[in-house]
């Protein structure tokens, strides 16, 4: 159907005839129904301000997170040689983890200290 004027002039016909806005908001909207309608707005910025909470909780939860992967990013490959061949004779392990003897052994909240001030002198490829 590519000529609309019929259409168009249906739709101008019923829209004539239609009743004004203010007409149907008085026939819809009892003081009853008004009611309703303030208390699901109350419900709905409640349950919205309760999502906004849980969203902010998760955005902090992804910050802390993706603070570990950076950590984890970095340790694993801190001279950048992720794009060096595997047989390759440059590619050496930066840091190899296990146990040590006579050495500081760094875990936790020291380990994390540690990889970020590495990462924060300009040692981070």
């Amino acid at each position: 159907m590519s000529d609309y004027s019929e259409l168009k002039r249906l739709a101008q016909e019923v829209n004539d005839d239609f009743p004004l806005k203010e007409d149907l908001w008085n026939m819809v909207c009892t003081p009853s129904v008004a009611m309703h309608l303030v208390a699901d707005i109350e419900k709905l910025k409640a349950e919205n301000e309760t999502l906004v909470a849980a969203a902010a909780a998760l955005r902090d939860e992804w910050r802390k997170d993706q603070a570990d992967a950076e950590r984890y990013r970095w340790l694993r490959d801190p001279d950048n040689q992720e794009d060096l061949e595997p047989d390759s004779d440059y590619l050496m392990p930066p840091i190899i983890c296990g146990y040590a003897e006579h050495e500081d052994i760094l875990s936790m909240e020291s380990l994390d200290k540690a990889i970020d001030d590495a990462m924060g002198s300009g040692d981070q490829p």
